[in-house]
């Protein structure tokens, strides 16, 4: 781990108990970058906005505004753990970070509900039929779907 670990809680992974959290050490800043233009570009409402706002308040992490690879890169952040996802927007700001030499590392989250073959995504109210009887159980095993 290096000198100036530090976890980067994007608003597809506002949690504290986020695999990146741990990956990253006792001794990591966690921040959240308010880029007001990334967000226009979402397109969220007033609603959203507030909802990732009291998520960042609640989970007591720094909060801070700008483009989030300039902010990011002022950091210095020696590495930068970044909690892997599925959404588009977040494969540019990767790909600028690396191009700014910005050591990185990606941290795959744990699944809601593990699964022994894979789903297509495409079909979510078919996967929510077989999984829902399993999501909430104390200790969601592998499922048999």
């Amino acid at each position: 781990m290096g000198a100036n670990p530090i976890v980067w809680l994007h608003e597809a992974a506002l949690r504290a108990d986020h695999p990146a959290m741990r990956a990253a050490g006792p001794h990591a800043t966690a921040v959240y970058v308010w880029d007001d233009a990334q967000l226009q570009r979402a397109g969220y409402s007033l609603k959203r906005l507030v909802f990732i706002y009291e998520c960042i308040a609640a989970l007591n992490i720094t909060l801070l505004r700008g483009d989030t690879v300039a902010v990011l890169s002022a950091l210095k952040p020696d590495p930068l753990y970044v909690p892997a996802c599925s959404a588009q927007w977040l494969e540019p700001a990767i790909a600028a970070l690396q191009a700014a030499n910005i050591p990185f590392v990606r941290v795959a989250d744990v699944p809601f509900v593990p699964e022994k073959r894979g789903h297509d995504p495409k079909r979510f109210f078919q996967y929510w039929q077989r999984a829902e009887k399993y999501a909430f159980t104390p200790a969601a095993e592998t499922l048999p779907l």
